[in-house]
């Protein structure tokens, strides 16, 4: 029962004083007072749940859209709730533990924590109505779900809220004790355990910075709430002991702490099983339990060193950069599954880059193989001298992963079904790139029917999520530790967020695509199938790593008789020539496909054995549309070309429209600041289009056969556009399909039929 001084006077208040003096408002002061690393972990949690933030990259539909298991429903949405009701205890626990002794009167309560998390409400309730506000508007507009689907969402997320602060709560009220149980056990001593004797010696130090501490002035409170529906007066604490009162506050701290551990050992199990489905939790929980940890942290930190506590921080993780190649239990290199590690790195310089192509004979074979290889795809063609088809795709997530397979499979229908056939090249950048080796894989291995046939099943294979492992492998394992080892062709890797997005694209396409790069030499060499280019960025230099099953070692070299002439003539390092006694050809082909789409930070930069070591990152840095390996195989190849085709065209599949009008220029100081390095970041698919006319105005001029290009755009409404992310939501993939069968894109279509000489089919619109 709570206790009140019916003795102490109070004056008469105005309302504005009431509310000033309350415990809740006070709490909020004291945050925006002096709680700024909390209240930033609060602006990005609204920042990512309003779009304000990171909206490009799709951050907010895993929040508002949370999935679980493949399904979205009441379990994903209750994880959620319950992974949000860690870090409100955390925010609870960082502040009572920080906080607590500015407000004395607290260890006059009973159960003063729960009293602390009542009053602490303001921050949490006002970002939970926002929330729930904002899952309501985005199922209903975005998802389109039902009321009873939303209703019963909502309940899900509610109630594993609850339950974590019901527990929570229930500890603390059973472990917590108030200031009238020490003043008792005061009166004669108290025998403690050994564990406490330790507790109480290596917290002393913290005692008598508390004594400073509370000799400070205290926040002054006039009432609290001591229930969900009553409010009390505040009592006054000056006659008790400040022993007493510290005695208090140190017996809660204690519990918190123990507490904390238990959010850990949680965080640890979560990490170390987060391989098997149950444990793989929504992709916004991931992100609220990495918030959680780092509060658990910072309030540990604080909590001991104070002032120090930052300085502590940088120094521990200056030590752990510096000895972080002798820790293994640290996130280390990302490797090439199947690629041989323990060789001798091989040399990465210009000398040796010379060494690959002074072999002039090899280059000729290399060449004549090419040949042979056009031969064979000619060999198929209807016409004599047929035009010959290259495709490009551009990067862009899941999106253009999607958007790929859907506009080709049907232009497959209306070429009736010769797409593949009528292909010589592939290229392109990331999801584009993940979209193409689908589609070819899912003709090659089935051959039961043509390929716009399996339309339906491979949009819904290629559009499942994959951003939900992705974020809680570096919420759990990489960004502290690496737990658990797989083995790949008799290698051992680390169970890393590169290991899991792999692990989870393969269960999404049902695992076709899990081969070796040499298996596809043959049916390449055989134009069984389009070859197929891939080409990471080497971030050391910004040179582009050439990977194919196919020798070709020759496109590295400027097909200009003049060439010796050109220094830095390297734009291209041929990877199976250069890694040749690595085993390049047991490269893991998702792998491979990996490399070429790793957007920084979602995925880990791939490392290669090389000295110095090679770091590679996505194709689209460089070029996100194929275009630079396209023009350089036709160079490369020009005489046959010119003597066995009546053309080339150029098949550009975009993610975005070719668009160079700007957007208006902001005169706001901000803008002022960021728009230096924000304009080039977000013109550097502009520059790439104007490198890419260039060319492809040079190569018509030089080349002796017609050379035209075909562009299929996505349409981007606006505010609507589609997320750069690996998770697309229910009207984005709508807003895809009906991208496919746009006037635009239909007349493009037809344009291409006309170019390859094929008869067009009537052209209908998809139920």
């Amino acid at each position: 029962m709570e206790r009140t001084d019916s003795k102490r006077p109070h004056k008469q208040k105005g309302l504005w004083s009431s509310i000033l003096y309350f415990f809740p408002f006070q709490l909020l002061i004291l945050h925006l007072k002096k709680n700024h690393l909390l209240i930033i972990f609060w602006l990005l949690l609204f920042g990512y749940i309003s779009g304000a933030l990171a909206n490009k990259y799709g951050v907010s539909f895993l929040f508002l859209y949370p999935e679980y298991l493949g399904e979205v429903g009441f379990w994903s949405h209750f994880l959620i709730g319950f992974v949000l009701g860690g870090f409100v205890m955390a925010f609870n626990i960082y502040t009572y533990v920080i906080h607590a002794y500015r407000f004395p009167f607290l260890a006059t309560l009973s159960t003063p924590f729960y009293k602390f998390c009542l009053n602490n409400f303001l921050i949490p309730g006002f970002f939970l109505a926002f929330y729930l506000w904002e899952i309501i508007a985005f199922q209903r507009a975005i998802e389109f779900e039902s009321a009873a689907d939303i209703g019963f969402h909502v309940t899900g997320l509610l109630f594993g809220f609850f339950v974590f602060m019901f527990f929570s709560l229930v500890y603390f009220r059973g472990t917590n004790k108030d200031i009238f149980i020490f003043v008792k056990s005061n009166k004669e001593e108290r025998r403690k355990g050994r564990f406490y004797e330790f507790y109480d010696k290596f917290v002393r130090e913290q005692i008598r910075q508390s004594s400073k501490r509370m000799r400070q002035r205290p926040w002054r409170v006039e009432s609290y709430f001591r229930s969900p529906f009553s409010i009390a007066l505040a009592r006054e604490s000056d006659h008790y002991k400040k022993e007493t009162l510290r005695q208090v506050f140190r017996q809660n701290h204690f519990n918190a702490s123990l507490f904390e551990v238990g959010l850990v050992i949680s965080f640890l199990i979560i990490m170390n099983f987060g391989e098997l489905p149950i444990f793989t939790i929504p992709g916004g929980a991931s992100v609220i339990l990495v918030f959680t940890l780092m509060l658990m942290i910072l309030s540990i930190l604080l909590s001991w060193f104070r002032g120090w506590a930052i300085t502590v921080l940088v120094i521990l993780v200056l030590v752990a950069n510096h000895y972080s190649n002798d820790l293994r239990f640290l996130p280390q290199q990302n490797a090439l599954y199947g690629l041989d590690y323990q060789n001798k790195p091989v040399p990465y310089s210009e000398e040796q880059l010379l060494k690959l192509v002074e072999d002039g004979q090899h280059l000729v074979e290399q060449r004549q193989t090419m040949e042979a290889t056009l031969g064979k795809w000619r060999a198929k063609q209807d016409a004599e001298k047929p035009k010959l088809l290259i495709v490009n795709v551009s990067g862009g997530g899941l999106r253009s992963a999607l958007w790929t397979t859907s506009i080709l499979s049907h232009v497959d229908s209306l070429l009736q079904g010769r797409l593949m056939e009528r292909t010589a090249l592939m290229s392109g950048a990331s999801g584009g790139m993940l979209g193409l080796a689908y589609l070819r894989e899912c003709y090659y291995s089935d051959q039961t029917g043509p390929l716009y046939a399996k339309r339906d099943a491979m949009e819904q294979a290629i559009s499942r999520d994959i951003l939900n492992p992705v974020l809680l492998s570096i919420a759990s394992t990489d960004l502290l530790f690496q737990l658990g080892r797989f083995e790949y062709d008799g290698k051992a890797y680390p169970k890393d967020r590169a290991y899991r997005f792999e692990k989870q694209w393969l269960e999404n396409t049902e695992g076709g695509l899990d081969r070796a790069l040499s298996e596809y030499r043959q049916p390449e060499t055989d134009a069984e199938i389009p070859m197929l280019i891939l080409y990471p960025t080497i971030i050391n230099d910004g040179r582009k790593l050439l990977v194919s099953p196919m020798d070709l070692t020759f496109m590295t070299l400027l097909p200009d008789e003049h060439a010796e002439l050109i220094d830095h003539q390297f734009d291209f390092v041929e990877f199976r020539s250069l890694f040749k006694d690595h085993g390049a050809d047991d490269a893991r082909f998702t792998s491979l496909l990996r490399a070429n789409a790793t957007f920084p930070y979602i995925l880990p930069q791939v490392s290669l054995p090389s000295e110095p070591t090679m770091q590679l990152m996505d194709a689209g840095i460089r070029d996100n549309f194929g275009f630079t390996v396209s023009f350089r195989f036709i160079a490369s190849m020009q005489q046959w070309i010119e003597e066995n085709t009546s053309g080339v065209v150029i098949l550009q599949v975009r993610d975005k429209r070719k668009d160079v009008q700007g957007e208006v220029d902001s005169q706001r100081i901000l803008s002022r600041l960021t728009s230096p390095l924000g304009n080039v970041y977000g013109n550097f698919i502009k520059s790439q289009d104007f490198v890419h006319d260039e060319l492809y105005a040079s190569t018509r001029k030089w080349l002796k056969v017609p050379l035209d290009q075909v562009i299929l755009q996505m349409q981007q409404p606006g505010e609507e556009n589609v997320s750069m992310s690996w998770h697309l939501t229910a009207l984005e993939k709508r807003q895809i399909e009906e991208s496919v069968y746009s006037k635009e894109n239909r007349q493009s279509i037809q344009r291409l039929i006309q170019l390859l000489d094929a008869a067009p089919p009537p052209v209908a619109e998809r139920d």
